[in-house]
């Protein structure tokens, strides 16, 4: 008798907050719609959820009034550095993982705070003095959680939604952290139709997808649902 894997889901939600979900324009109501579904059907089922927040000094390096070349975006404690949906009372407490705090650094990838350090311009990148989010942690003590007290062992998947916004200089974030999640050894699902890219005024098109980001693994909801009952 074939032995069937049994999947512990996480959830990690990506780019929901309202300076990037705004450039959603007239797709925002339905975007936020189907990410809410999402949320709400994990919360339902008691996955682990995961936020991946975008947070910046006012002073970032990568703003124009800096010398970059973005606009200010997800500034702390401002409107558009919070949520775009609304959290349930059971979920208040959720894991939440962070990047771009550092005022002269960034990151396009959940598992990083900082993964790249401003040099003489933005669009040179340094892959230098990178600090680890506490994403890999909190993965990491979730599967330990699965697998112990005598439970059933089960393998981690990590289901990737959300909001990647799009200028000619960032890649897409979304893909970005199953690129590094697939090299960490998780077994990585993008959620093919609940990922979306919120394209920049300055942007006519929607960027082509490197080699990398096409050997994703990425599935229709439905079909990760059957996935995982069937498990």
């Amino acid at each position: 008798m074939e032995s069937t894997t049994r999947y512990a889901p996480v959830l990690l939600v990506m780019g929901i907050q309202n300076d990037i979900a705004k450039e959603m324009h007239t797709e925002r109501l339905n975007t936020l719609q189907i990410l809410t579904e999402k949320i709400r059907y994990a919360e339902a089922n008691d996955w682990l959820v995961v936020y991946s927040l975008e947070l910046h000094h006012a002073r970032h390096f990568s703003f124009r009034s800096q010398g970059g070349s973005l606009p200010p975006h997800c500034v702390i404690e401002t409107w558009g550095s919070y949520l775009a949906v609304k959290i349930s009372r059971k979920n208040l407490n959720c894991d939440q993982v962070l990047r771009g705090l550092d005022i002269h650094g960034d990151s396009n990838d959940a598992f990083y705070t900082t993964k790249h350090v401003s040099s003489v311009s933005h669009l040179e990148f340094e892959p230098a003095r990178q600090e680890y989010s506490h994403l890999k942690k909190i993965l990491d003590n979730y599967s330990a959680r699965m697998t112990s007290f005598g439970a059933t062992q089960k393998t981690l998947l990590l289901l990737i939604c959300g909001i990647s916004c799009f200028y000619p200089v960032t890649p897409n974030v979304i893909h970005e952290t199953a690129i590094t999640a697939s090299l960490l050894g998780y077994k990585t699902l993008v959620i093919k139709d609940a990922q979306f890219v919120a394209l920049m005024s300055e942007c006519q098109d929607k960027p082509e997808l490197t080699s990398e980001q096409e050997s994703l693994d990425a599935r229709c909801w439905d079909e990760i649902l059957e996935m995982i009952s069937d498990s």
